[in-house]
């Protein structure tokens, strides 16, 4: 037959094969399928194996070899979505494609309960090579552990917000007590210092709620402040003050001296 190489749990294909039978009397007959036997191979057995075909009671035989179906190599066809990590964060493999090629031509995508992942140490800083094995065979992709914050920005959060919330009209935003962090794709939170940020929305001339916004890169958090009226001012004007004192002191003044004088003029008409 055409075919003599086979892995295990193939059928036989007889494609190919010719049987002649040969008469005493010299003459040949090519036969025909199924009007001779065949015996002898085993598709679950490895190993060389002889086929034997059979006709009114003569044999001839072919040898076949069957072959173990094997891993031949492990290809990671996709890396893993996520190739940076903060120190202690789990190895993720969202995304990570794994195809084994066997030696029969047979290629099937493994799951992750299929092969083995070593190589990764969260607390190690750096790069790391990612071994993925399977039935012996193994391909690798690396990764880079940072003590750093990771991919991009994703929000703002303002963990204490200011201690002042409360203005009169003409006071200046008070950021005392304002604490900013930005917050990354891998949750790394990082304190921000007030050079760090910009804080627009406040009018110091305006009354009212007042939505204070904190922007750091693209990203931006708000708080609020209310800013009042300022207290009504008196309504006598600040000279006149001065003026009722010296009237007063003048008009008292005179009083007594009046007083005085007519006491001592009774004194003096007795």
């Amino acid at each position: 037959p055409t075919k003599v190489s086979y892995y295990v749990g193939e059928s036989l294909n007889l494609a190919g094969l010719v049987v002649v039978a040969n008469y005493n009397d010299a003459s040949t007959v090519t036969l025909t399928p199924g009007s001779y036997t065949v015996s002898g191979y085993n598709p679950t057995v490895s190993g060389p194996q002889t086929v034997t075909v059979t006709y009114q009671g003569q044999t001839s035989t072919f040898v076949v070899n069957v072959s173990l179906v094997a891993v031949s190599s492990v290809v990671i066809y996709f890396y893993p979505n996520k190739l940076v990590y903060h120190v202690g964060a789990e190895l993720d493999l969202t995304g990570l494609v794994v195809v084994a090629y066997y030696n029969n031509g047979d290629e099937v995508s493994l799951n992750d309960t299929q092969y083995v992942v070593s190589g990764y140490n969260a607390q190690t800083v750096g790069k790391q090579t990612i071994t993925i094995t399977f039935n012996g065979q193994s391909d690798t992709f690396e990764v880079t552990v940072t003590s750093g914050p990771v991919g991009e920005l994703d929000h703002l959060t303002i963990t204490s917000e200011v201690t002042k919330k409360t203005y009169v009209v003409g006071e200046e935003l008070d950021l005392a007590g304002l604490v900013v962090k930005a917050v990354y794709e891998d949750e790394t939170a990082v304190t921000l210092s007030s050079a760090d940020y910009t804080v627009s929305g406040y009018d110091k001339n305006t009354t009212g709620a007042q939505i204070i916004t904190v922007t750091y890169g693209n990203k931006t958090a708000t708080f609020t402040v209310s800013v009042n009226a300022a207290p009504a001012q008196s309504a006598i004007p600040g000279w006149v003050i001065p003026v009722i004192i010296v009237v007063v002191v003048l008009v008292g003044g005179g009083i007594l001296a009046f007083f005085i004088l007519k006491k001592g003029f009774k004194k003096d008409q007795q």
